[in-house]
Order: C-alpha cells, then sequence, then structure tokens
C-alpha cells in the first residue's frame, strides 16, 4: 500500500532538517558493517544468544475471521515463532495507524529515536542515508535465503541502483510489478442488474451510471472518493486517471523533456469533471472532511457505487461488503477517448532499512527469510495467531500476482472445478488458492449453499478470475497497451526536498476547492500553473529533467 506523496514530501522536508544537525554527530557515511558474523552464512541460522531487535508498525486491524480474538500485533504468531526458530526477540517501539506514519517516522528521526529496522519513502532513505543513520548491509544481503535471492534479482537494475562505487549498500527495496499500479473500477453489479444498466466504459456513461445510483439506490457518495489527492486507495488521483491524469507522475512530452502532470490539461479536464458531479450531489457534500476512514464505512454501509483503486481492493475492504451481501465485480477503468492510464516505469514501494546503531542488520534478512518460508506452512495458519499483514518484515515476489493468475488459469483449462491436486511445484499461497476454489465455486453458485471465506475468496475474485481485478488489468496493460509510464523513478532532488512540501499543500488546497466550485477552474487555472512554478515547480522540473537526461546517456 502507497502513501500519500504530500506526506512523504513533509516527511522529506523534515528530513533536510535533522541532516544538517547530525551529519556532524554521526560522522556522515561510513562502512559500518556487521558486529555478528557467522562465516557459513545460514540463512535460517539460529543466534546462540538471543538477540533483540525494536521495529515499528503501520497498524491496520486484520480482517480475517479465523484468527483468535486474543491476538494482537505483539503476541502473533510470527513474532512467536522468529523467537523459538532463530532467537530473535523483537518489540515494537510504537504502532499508529498507516496515514500517520510517515509523520510519527519523521518525529523519530528528528528525535533520534529509530528503531533498529524500519521501512521507509525513498525521499526519508536517501536524507538519512546522507545524515549517516544507516547501516551498511552488503555483508547482510550474504543471509538473503534463495528465494529471497530470487525476487530481489527479478530486476537487477533496482539493486544496481542502490549500490555505491564501493560496494556499500544501506536498503532492501520492495519492488513490484508495474502493472499493479494500473487503477480497477469495482462496481455494484446488483445496482446496475435491478437499475438496467451497462457496466460503463467511459467517463460519460459513469456519470449517468452515478446519477442513476443517487437517484435509484441512495447513493450519497456515488464515487468512493477521500480528500487524499494520493494515497494507496480512494484518493482522487485514481479517478483523474480516467483522463490520463496522475498528479505527482512525470509524464514525457513532445518535445523530450518531462512534466509535471499535476499541472497538465489532463488533470484540469479531471477536476472538471469531478466538480460537476460534486455540483449535482454524486459526491460527499464535504469531499475536504471524506478522510480514507469515512469513506470505507460509506462503502461497507452501501453509499457508494463505484470505486476506483488498486488490484487489491476485493481483498480489502470491499470483500467485507460482498460478505455482508453486496455484489461487486471488477471492470476496466473507463478511459476517456484516446486517454490512457499512468503507471511507474519503475515501482519501488518501500525500502527496508537498518539503524547504524543496530548490531545484527543481517536479523533484517533473517525475519525476511522466515516470512517468506512460513507461508502456507500449518505453525503459520490464521487460527494459531498468525497474521501475516502485521508482519514487520513483510516481502513478495514482484511478480507473484501475475504468476499467481497465468498458472492458477492454466491449470483450470485441465481441471475446470479444482478436483485434482494443485501441482508440487507451486507456491504454497498458489495452492491455497487451488484448494479453495471449489468451495469458491459452490459460494458463486448460490452464497446460502456454503460458508463465505472472505479472505480466500476475495483472493480468487482478485487473482484468479477471468473477469476478476487482476484480469482487467492484464487487459488494460497488455492486450489493449492503454498505458503511459510516469518516467521519473529516481530519489528526491534537492528542489523536491525542499521545496516539494509547499508544492504539494498549493496542489492539494487547489484541487478540493475546484472540485468543491469554491474556485472557478477555467478563471483561476492559469494563477495556479504559475504559482505552482513560482514556488519550486521551474527548479524541480529542471533537476527532473537533469535526472532524466543522465539516465539516457
Amino acid at each position: 500500500m502507497k502513501k500519500s506523496r504530500f506526506v512523504r514530501l513533509c516527511c522529506a522536508m523534515l528530513a533536510l532538517l535533522f541532516v544538517v544537525n547530525l551529519v556532524s554527530c554521526f560522522g556522515g557515511k561510513d562502512d559500518n558493517g556487521p558486529d555478528y558474523d557467522d562465516p557459513t552464512r545460514n540463512p535460517f541460522g539460529k543466534y546462540e544468544n538471543t538477540v533483540k531487535i525494536t521495529g515499528v508498525m503501520e497498524y491496520q486491524a486484520h480482517n480475517d475471521s479465523r484468527v483468535p480474538q486474543s491476538i494482537t500485533p505483539d503476541n502473533q504468531a510470527f513474532i512467536r515463532l522468529i523467537k523459538e526458530k532463530l532467537n530473535i526477540e523483537f518489540t515494537y517501539l510504537w504502532k499508529v495507524p498507516p496515514t500517520q506514519y510517515s509523520e510519527k517516522l519523521s518525529l523519530s528521526m528528528l528525535s533520534n529515536e529509530l528503531p533498529d529496522i524500519f521501512k521507509v519513502t525513498a525521499s526519508d532513505y536517501i536524507a538519512l542515508k546522507e545524515a549517516g543513520m544507516l547501516k551498511n548491509l552488503a555483508t547482510a544481503y550474504e543471509y538473503a535465503s534463495d528465494d529471497v535471492k530470487e525476487y530481489l534479482n527479478r530486476d537487477p537494475d533496482v539493486i544496481n541502483r542502490l549500490t555505491d562505487s564501493d560496494g556499500g549498500i544501506y536498503a532492501v527495496p520492495q519492488y513490484s510489478d508495474n502493472r499493479r499500479g494500473v487503477p480497477v473500477m469495482y462496481i455494484r453489479k446488483d445496482w446496475l442488474d435491478e437499475l438496467k444498466l451497462s457496466v460503463p466504459t467511459t467517463p460519460d456513461e459513469l456519470y449517468t451510471v452515478l446519477k442513476a445510483f443517487k437517484q435509484n439506490k441512495g447513493a450519497t457518495c456515488g464515487l468512493a472518493m477521500s480528500n487524499k489527492v494520493s494515497g494507496s486507495y480512494f484518493s482522487i488521483s485514481s479517478y483523474m486517471n480516467m483522463f490520463g491524469s496522475s498528479p505527482y507522475s512525470w509524464l514525457l512530452g513532445s518535445d523530450g523533456q518531462l512534466h509535471a502532470d499535476e499541472i497538465s490539461e489532463n488533470s484540469k479536464a479531471a477536476l472538471k469533471w469531478l466538480n460537476k458531479l460534486y455540483n449535482e450531489g454524486i459526491l460527499a457534500k464535504d469531499v475536504a472532511a471524506s478522510t480514507v476512514d469515512a469513506v470505507q464505512a460509506d462503502v461497507l454501509g452501501g453509499k457508494c457505487g463505484v470505486v476506483i483503486g488498486p488490484w487489491w481492493q476485493f481483498e480489502y475492504p470491499l470483500g467485507t461488503a460482498i460478505g455482508n451481501g453486496d455484489e461487486w465485480v471488477a471492470a476496466e477503468i473507463p478511459l476517456a477517448e484516446g486517454k490512457s492510464v499512468v503507471v511507474d516505469r519503475e515501482q519501488v514501494e518501500f525500502y527496508y532499512v537498518v539503524n547504524k546503531a543496530c548490531k545484527n542488520p543481517e536479523a533484517l534478512f533473517k525475519m525476511i527469510n522466515m516470512y517468506i518460508a512460513l507461508d502456507g506452512m500449518p505453525e503459520a495458519a490464521p487460527e494459531n495467531g498468525y497474521v501475516w499483514s502485521w508482519c514487520p518484515t513483510q516481502f513478495y515476489d514482484p511478480y507473484d500476482i501475475n504468476e499467481q493468475f497465468i498458472h492458477i488459469n492454466k491449470q483450470l483449462e485441465i481441471d475446470p472445478k479444482a478436483e485434482g491436486p494443485a501441482p508440487e511445484n507451486w507456491t504454497a499461497h498458489m495452492k491455497k488458492l487451488w484448494n479453495a476454489y471449489p468451495e469458491y465455486l459452490i459460494w458463486k453458485e448460490d452464497n446460502f449453499a456454503t460458508k463465505y471465506q472472505e479472505n480466500m475468496f476475495a483472493n480468487i475474485m482478485t487473482r484468479v478470475n477471468k473477469d476478476g481485478a487482476w484480469a482487467q488489468i492484464v487487459n488494460v496493460y497488455d492486450v489493449k497497451k492503454r498505458v503511459v509510464f510516469d518516467e521519473f523513478y529516481g530519489i528526491s532532488t534537492p528542489a523536491m526536498s525542499s521545496k516539494g512540501a509547499i508544492m504539494a499543500q498549493e496542489v492539494e488546497e487547489y484541487y478540493l476547492k475546484v472540485i468543491m466550485g469554491e474556485k472557478d477552474i477555467d478563471s483561476t487555472w492559469d494563477a495556479f500553473v504559475s504559482s505552482w512554478r513560482r514556488i519550486g515547480g521551474d527548479d524541480v522540473t529542471a533537476e527532473v529533467n537533469n535526472w532524466y537526461a543522465k539516465q539516457a546517456k
């Protein structure tokens, strides 16, 4: 799940403050290797003496009814298993909701009260690295299991770009298939059927459907849209993508230069469309106060009929709504004529880093190794208190979703009802999907014929079904090729770090005022663009294009 880029830029700005103050204290970057060394480099080697490791957490409640109610992030099975198998005693310094993580981490940076291992954005990574606050992980990388090495080397350029000229490396990147960035439309099929409407394929058709949902189904916030321009889900940018707009992305123009998309004509067109919806009461009356949590409550309360968001929305939170009897289906994002969705050229979701003061940086890899190895094992079953989303070192194959989609559907051509065993060479998660598929077919035929398994059935609707979420992404990305790329995948430039927070605030405030009709976009757009350029946009644009020119060389 991505964080709001506005929050990220605020963090970057705060990071600069402590860089200036702390470099002198820490002596800048040096080759600080591990204090522990195992000549065998055993990925699962158990420490003779207990190793204490601290971390922090983006806390979200899980949605798996199989997990005992007594389980918490502190006593869940993963924490217990790494103590038993690795002799690592892991504790959290703090836990906050995802929306507060960046701010809380910034405060920890400023006070130099960082945990041993934690995940960061690109902006925070470079600030910490330049401040000399990170451990060199060059030796720790040797403890990666074969699976983790395979995942990391799917795209060798990602690691190469992180490696210093002297071989030093200060982060573990979790990157992913950039198809994950293609938005999917989720829509109330039961409402469409009742009103004898078809799945919309353009913004104009969607507008007609949303009007009908409001008039006939009481959809008081037809689009599930929060007040955040950019974020992991319910973000304004997801809906703007229908018009080929992706704020905070850098698109290649006909002049060979990269241009900021938040000030593009596509963004202007998208905002005008959203303002039309607001004026007709299709959006929530007070969009500016629509937090992600509030929108989620509206979705689960049957007040929204359309969500445009990431590939995993069936798994969270729409799976719960489906279990409550609402019929949500996935469809391609309804694109305006001639427009394409914007996806990252290279998608690094976050970086794991280790505090320079930590004496056991290899523990990060041992915990990642264990997370991968436990997948599908009986001791890591939800019934035994294992909550994967609460694990402090989640790590996955960048292309796992597409692999599941391809291989399971190929097997279904041979065995349509999944009556036989799953192939032995499949991953544990693929086998779990396969084993749940027969029961899913019974539920799909008659919802009352068997128990609804929210976690597994939502996974199947997302990752397996030919009309599921991932299938829609494949249609847009691979078949129709209606994508363009955000070409900037470097770390924050100096102007981004020093001026990005102010620029993002300008965008956030202006967009919301335009959507709610407090500013007329036709008469104020040029002034907004000029202000954006003046407060830092021109400087950032120059630095981004300088970076882009170097990549070409």
